[in-house]
């Protein structure tokens, strides 16, 4: 019989049903919560086939340290800079994940998170649970804008970006975005400006979200220099 070890945050109700359905597959399932212990990871995954994983780490050292039986890693999620994908392959590990993982989830917390920003919602939340109001002098030091009156900046144009560019346009607001991967058609047919350079995006941009995989390319991509072409007072979301 198969057998997958699965990663998890913490014991939830959708566990026994994970479980039930990997099972009548005739596979046996292993579960572990909160596993970010290197020992504990590796002794975990002996005599395993698959590994499932969202945000438990496996480095090359761990891979290095993983049973011969481990023929698989898979993240059941988008993004996979956890999984050290080089050391993976020199052991012949195949590594996967999911693309469409929570895609809607995360652009929706996105303008969650936008909304907030704009409206001062954390801001007026603190006070008011401490006893207070919004008086005039307090709000006048915390100008709110209208949208349609905003730019959005996207960095990166994929399945994420297209749901934010779609909401945001909704609400009126001007949206830019860069994408060095994205034909410049595609990127206008969905009414967002074309951005030749991500300092395009750093310089007329209000609300600026960071929509990129974790690479070499793009870790640290926002550093003083791109903060200084930015606009007082930008709101910087990254999801």
């Amino acid at each position: 019989m198969a057998k997958i070890v699965l990663f998890l945050f913490s014991d939830t109700r959708g566990v026994p049903e994970m479980r039930r359905r990997i099972e009548a597959a005739g596979i046996e399932a292993q579960v572990v919560f909160d596993a970010f212990d290197e020992e504990r990871i590796v002794g975990a995954c002996d005599g395993a086939d698959a590994v499932l994983t969202i945000l438990t780490p496996f480095t090359g050292k761990m891979i290095a340290r993983l049973a011969p039986s481990v023929k698989a890693i898979v993240v059941a999620a988008m993004g996979y800079d956890h999984v050290d994908v080089k050391a993976a392959a020199k052991r012949g590990i195949a590594v996967a994940n999911v693309p469409d993982y929570a895609v809607q989830e995360v652009a929706v917390h996105q303008m969650a998170l936008m909304l907030a920003s704009l409206r001062k919602i954390n801001i007026y939340d603190r006070i008011v649970h401490g006893g207070g109001w919004m008086r005039p002098d307090f709000v006048s030091g915390y100008p709110v804008h209208r949208l349609s009156t905003l730019t959005y900046g996207l960095l990166g144009f994929g399945k994420i970006s297209r749901l934010v560019a779609k909401y945001t346009r909704a609400f009126g607001m001007r949206v830019i975005a860069y994408d060095p991967f994205i034909p410049k058609d595609f990127i206008e047919e969905a009414g967002v400006v074309c951005a030749q350079s991500a300092n395009e995006v750093f310089a007329q941009a209000d609300i600026i979200s960071l929509n990129v995989p974790l690479a070499d390319e793009s870790c640290y991509m926002i550093d003083a220099g791109e903060i200084a072409r930015m606009k007082d007072g930008v709101i910087i979301v990254n999801t």
